[in-house]
């Protein structure tokens, strides 16, 4: 073979690999959640998913841009392909490598960008998970850790499309090998011995007639060892009565039945199966069992790992990414329960609502920035001052909120005046920031915790309209 033709049969198996990664890649709609869960968490308003070739690099999903594709010699991504890790340029025009890039002159004028490489199940660097920013910053360690459990959810959901189109193409050799059955005595033979499952006959007894080299080697028998025997007096009791009622169900409707099955070998070493049942007749017409088994263990746990990292994704989504505290709707659902137990208890449940005085005023004259260090140092504090018991978060904007089981009124506004003293503490500069604050029992609430909520925030506002920076607890009228 010359140097020219390497040269070609090298780009076509390359090519050929990068579309089968493609083919197994979650949908559109799965990435574009993906990108968008991303963007959220991080604060960032690009987000992409990024797939790199020898020549250019184009965006499968997007939020916050239009560009569909670039060459591949101005990407980020292709800097991030070659990292194990999470690659980041805090700043890009303090980096020699990418300030004069287009992408940083010109759209999107970026000047922050974080890219998480992603693998596929062999291991192979494709592309990258990353968010942009139009200002230089920093990714808190959530972050960092939410965009590799988005990137672990893209591989291991490529693992499982991947697997399935695998089965999917051994299930239609299957169809193809069994048109051909009666031809060809040792073509079938061939067929059942060598594919990724376990196969068998039985008679309508339930005595097994055949079965193939897999099924042999799993449960380490010799290949006329369980001929002529049943279930029965192969299996634990329970084991078999399941497998004959799956049997006796195909056998009865006269067509395939798909079921799931546990086996256990001699060792006791026990895995799942997905089992393909199906009636067919012999050369003398008795009808007979037959079926194909696929062992779906690995596949079961990988589906498990996959709903852990949608739980973790949950949990991620809930919080608050500049303070790293709860977002309101954790503190409804709470609430609600919070109230009914207390109630239930005959205990006090205290609720503190507290508001950023003029913070825009602050974000006016030193910009958002000094704002944003402002909200989260007062999340720093709150988390700080608090028990496990209680909750903390932020409504969003400027107000914030404490909800305190077992927490009376005067217990409750001296936890207030603690967080207003640790703030007196703090060096803001030449605009100190202060909270109003208003705090409420359930003493006072008969109608659930929204209204102690209510009773709470109309504290907050006369805190507000007499002065700001105060405690003030709600008196009934």
């Amino acid at each position: 073979m010359s140097l020219l033709e390497a040269t070609v049969q090298e780009q076509r198996t390359s090519e050929v690999s990068q579309i089968s990664r493609i083919a197994d890649l979650p949908s559109r709609d799965d990435l574009q959640e993906i990108v968008e869960i991303a963007a959220q968490i991080c604060g960032a308003p690009i987000s992409m998913v990024s797939i790199l070739d020898a020549e250019r690099q184009w965006f499968e999903a997007s939020v916050g841009t239009h560009l569909r594709e670039t060459r591949r010699d101005i990407s980020f991504c292709a800097h991030a392909v070659l990292q194990e890790e999470l690659f980041v340029v805090e700043d890009t025009l303090k980096d020699i490598r990418f300030a004069a890039n287009p992408m940083v002159t010109g759209e999107p004028e970026m000047r922050f960008y974080a890219g998480m490489p992603l693998r596929s199940p062999d291991g192979e660097s494709f592309g990258t998970l990353c968010v942009i920013d139009q200002k230089p910053r920093q990714l808190t360690e959530t972050q960092t850790r939410a965009l590799r459990v988005l990137a672990n959810q893209i591989k291991t959901s490529m693992q499982l499309r991947a697997e399935h189109r695998l089965l999917g193409e051994a299930l239609a050799a299957r169809d193809q090998a069994t048109s051909r059955l009666h031809a060809n005595e040792r073509m079938f033979q061939t067929f059942l011995n060598n594919g990724p499952h376990v196969s068998y006959l039985k008679d309508s007894e339930g005595r097994y007639l055949f079965y193939n080299v897999r099924l042999a080697e799993r449960c380490n028998i010799t290949m006329q060892e369980w001929l002529g025997r049943t279930d029965f007096e192969l299996f634990p009791e329970n084991l078999a009565r399941s497998y004959r009622e799956h049997d006796a169900t195909a056998l009865a409707a006269g067509r395939l039945v798909i079921s799931t099955e546990t086996m256990c070998t001699r060792s006791g070493e026990c895995s799942t199966w997905r089992s393909y049942k199906f009636p067919c007749e012999d050369e003398v017409g008795q009808i007979l069992l037959a079926g194909f088994s696929f062992d779906i263990t690995e596949e079961l746990q990988r589906q498990e790992e996959l709903a852990q990292t949608k739980r973790e994704l949950e949990r991620l989504g809930s919080i608050d990414p500049l303070t790293e505290l709860p977002k309101r709707q954790v503190f409804d659902e709470r609430l609600e329960l919070e109230f009914e137990g207390a109630q239930m208890r005959r205990q006090t449940l205290s609720l503190v609502v507290m508001d950023v005085d003029n913070l825009r005023q602050r974000n006016q004259r030193l910009g958002k920035d000094a704002g944003d260090v402002a909200l989260k140092t007062i999340g720093t504090i709150l988390k700080e001052c608090i028990t496990e018991a209680d909750l903390a978060v932020r409504f969003g904007g400027a107000e914030f909120a404490l909800l305190l089981p077992e927490t009376t009124n005067d217990e409750a506004k001296a936890l207030a005046e603690r967080v207003q003293r640790e703030m007196r503490k703090v060096d803001w500069g030449v605009a100190p920031v202060t909270l109003s604050v208003g705090v409420a029992t359930n003493l006072d609430a008969k109608r659930g915790g929204r209204q102690l909520f209510c009773f709470a925030d109309d504290a907050m506002y006369t805190a507000k309209m007499t002065g700001k920076n105060r405690v003030v607890v709600y008196e009934p009228r």
